[in-house]
């Protein structure tokens, strides 16, 4: 994951420095520096972690079964 990758994430899942720093217990100023280098390699499995959690919420509305 790249600095790129991690800023393509954030928009496409609606999450902001602030929330995304919040949800990890870091630092925005740390968000703001993965985005602009190399985020460390742990990122992307949160990550992901982060998107299933979205869907299990989420699922509930559309009458699916998470």
């Amino acid at each position: 994951m790249t600095g790129a990758d991690l800023r393509e994430w954030m928009a496409a899942n609606a999450y902001t420095a602030e929330r995304l720093a919040r949800t990890l217990a870091v630092t925005e100023r740390t968000v703001f520096r993965w985005r602009g280098n190399v985020p460390p390699p742990f990122l992307s499995l949160a990550l992901l972690a982060l998107e299933g959690v979205m869907v299990a919420v989420e699922a509930p509305e559309r009458g699916e079964i998470g």
